[in-house]
């Protein structure tokens, strides 16, 4: 037994200890959650903005998951200039005569993202009009992409605090805000999103030398089965229709252990591999696909993570990311950094995401290291970015 002084010392010691054990000493006691004391007179909203939903809800005593989630979509009208967001901006007597935008995306330069502040008004009315509360009552905590220029900031708190009328912003770090669900300071988080971005944090602080991006990820997935659909008379083309690919991946695909022998296994076996997903529960229009049967696109699709051949894309794959992250760190913390690998993205919920990654970087790491990757398990549908 180790007793310190303060919570620092604690926390330094715990780091060095565990660098030298192989054993997983967090598996071998029950961590209490701590409820952070919260003024009585404080309300706060908290806002996640993902490139592909928006998530929201108000700050409370007890962890909660988020209350309302919406696609980032805000449909113009042509003529009258008219705003619908979310899923609404999907039905077809709305799209037909709109044009669709989606105001938070990765731009064409990786270290930069792009948000169209003229259409976040728009969305920040939506989020207080769904929670049903009076902006003027409240402040905001946003969750923010790591590289947002310092104008992109100063406007979305103008939009925030000028047009939707919030008493106060703050605003915190996509990647900070994923590595403290995991009640911890320091680790390698992997966010896959519409891109990749991996950060090796070490007691809140970024490594920035560690830091790495690609301007693909959860997309990219999508774009693959929608492929491999196409390739046997399946075709998904306008937006709304992609969402239906989106619904498809969460549904059926996985990441393989061995992708080799899932081909195999696929072409000696035709059929073993296939599921149908029924889609009527959406009520589609006359002429679209009731029924969809996937087979080879369960498993090829999400395989572009760990062989990045397959998406045509020429970066380093996955884990090699990640141990380029971990060998960023100073060497003492290494040990550590290889069984604090945290994930955050709902693309890593797919079925053998975890163990592949962990056989993967387990390949890369010195063979007396112990490999841990971890992820919270809630709904996809919070967690999707």
């Amino acid at each position: 037994m180790v007793r310190a002084p303060t919570e620092k010392e604690y926390g330094q010691w715990k780091v060095a200890l565990e660098s030298q054990t192989a054993d997983n000493t967090r598996a071998t006691y029950v961590r209490p959650v701590v409820h952070s004391p919260q003024h009585p007179s404080m309300h706060v909203v908290v806002v996640d903005l993902g490139s592909s939903a928006v998530r929201a809800g108000i700050l409370g005593q007890q962890i909660s998951l988020p209350q309302i989630i919406f696609p980032s979509v805000v449909a113009v009208h042509k003529a009258t200039g008219e705003k619908v967001v979310g899923m609404d901006a999907y039905q077809p007597n709305i799209r037909h005569n709109s044009n669709l935008f989606y105001p938070v995306q990765p731009s064409g330069k990786i270290e930069q993202f792009n948000i169209n502040v003229e259409l976040m008004s728009a969305i920040f009315r939506k989020i207080f009009s769904d929670l049903n509360i009076n902006p003027s009552n409240y402040m905001v905590m946003l969750s923010t992409p790591q590289k947002l220029s310092d104008s992109l900031r100063a406007a979305l708190m103008d939009s925030l605090i000028d047009d939707v009328g919030v008493q106060g912003v703050c605003m915190v770090q996509q990647s900070l805000l994923a590595l403290y669900s995991y009640h911890t300071t320091s680790g390698i988080i992997v966010d896959i999103g519409n891109r990749i971005e991996i950060l090796p944090i070490y007691d809140g602080f970024i490594i920035e030398s560690g830091v790495s991006r690609c301007p693909y990820g959860s997309q990219k997935v999508v774009d693959s089965l929608k492929k491999s659909l196409l390739e046997n008379n399946y075709k998904f083309s306008s937006d709304a229709e992609l969402l239906l690919v989106r619904y498809l991946m969460e549904q059926v695909c996985y990441v393989a252990r061995n992708f080799k022998e899932e081909e195999r296994l696929c072409s000696s076996e035709p059929g073993k591999l296939q599921r149908c997903v029924n889609l009527t529960k959406f009520s589609l229009p006359e002429g679209t696909y009731k029924n969809v049967q996937v087979e080879e696109g369960r498993f090829k699709s999400p395989e572009g993570f760990f062989n990045a051949d397959l998406w045509e894309m020429d970066y380093p794959t996955l884990h090699k990311l990640i141990y380029q992250a971990i060998q960023s760190c100073p060497m003492d913390n290494r040990r550590h950094m290889y069984r604090a690998v945290y994930l955050s993205g709902g693309v890593t919920m797919l079925p053998g995401f975890v163990d592949r990654l962990e056989y993967e970087l387990s390949r890369l790491a010195p063979s007396a290291v112990k490999v841990e990757v971890e992820i919270v398990r809630t709904s996809d549908k919070y967690t999707t970015s």
